[in-house]
């Protein structure tokens, strides 16, 4: 189980290595959440901190982007998060959410085209723990979701978004993020592997992320895992070697 000092010094670590590849534009959220961190976390249990708008610049255009003439990405990054100390059996909820604390995260794309015309785009992963019973639809305590409030907002302020249809479903299931999962999820899905191929070989950068994964997504698929084998069978289990980082390509080895 990591520290707060490490993981302080983790986000330190993966800050660094964003800077020296020049894949964000400006490093001070981070800087100001390490601030705030290390006067405040863990006099009441948590590590806490919120970034907002770590903007992200995609030089590379990811293929099959519509409209087909972007030709300036930026991403920008947005957390709010709360999270508890779990001891090593303890398998449940590694954030904490109340009426004076929230999970918040999202990402939100602007992408210009030729014409200097800007295309919105955004998703986010809420922590919205409801009464299944008292829902209509199918509501996940942690999931991803497209559209969100970056989107309303957009729409409100009289941008065309032609023929798009903007719905609340499907939200889908997807294990919790801090800052570094974040940072990791937008390295991997937004630039090519061989520009960012310094940051994810660098081993100090595989430990943080390794770190993270340990403490928020193994208590999630140590639950779900408990559906079917209950914590006591699952060594007796024939499982393909590999699957694992198949399944989510996403597990640091």
């Amino acid at each position: 189980m990591s520290s707060y000092s490490q993981i302080i010094s983790d986000i330190s670590h993966v800050s660094y290595l964003l800077q020296k590849a020049q894949v964000c534009y400006d490093l001070s959220p981070i800087n100001t959440a390490i601030g705030r961190m290390t006067k405040f976390c863990g006099k009441d249990g948590l590590i806490g901190y919120s970034v907002d708008k770590l903007k992200f610049q995609i030089t590379d255009i990811p293929r099959g982007t519509v409209p087909n003439n972007i030709e300036i990405l930026e991403l920008c990054l947005n957390i709010e998060i709360n999270e508890k100390k779990l001891k090593e059996q303890e398998v449940q909820y590694p954030i904490k959410v109340d009426e004076n604390l929230s999970y918040n995260f999202s990402l939100e794309l602007d992408g210009w085209d030729k014409f200097a015309v800007c295309h919105y785009a955004s998703w986010h992963l809420d922590f919205d723990k409801k009464d299944e019973k008292k829902v209509d639809f199918i509501h996940p305590v942690f999931h991803m979701t497209f559209g969100g409030n970056y989107l309303k907002k957009k729409i409100q302020e009289g941008n065309d978004f032609g023929h798009m249809l903007l719905l609340l479903s499907p939200r889908i299931p997807y294990p919790p993020m801090d800052l570094i999962l974040g940072i990791d999820f937008v390295l991997r899905n937004f630039f090519k592997k061989s520009q960012i191929q310094g940051i994810l070989e660098n081993s100090q950068y595989q430990r943080a992320v390794k770190n993270s994964q340990y403490r928020l997504w193994r208590p999630y698929m140590l639950s779900l895992a408990h559906y079917w084998c209950g914590m006591k069978n699952c060594l007796g289990f024939c499982i393909d070697d590999g699957l694992e980082y198949e399944i989510m390509p996403y597990l640091m080895k």
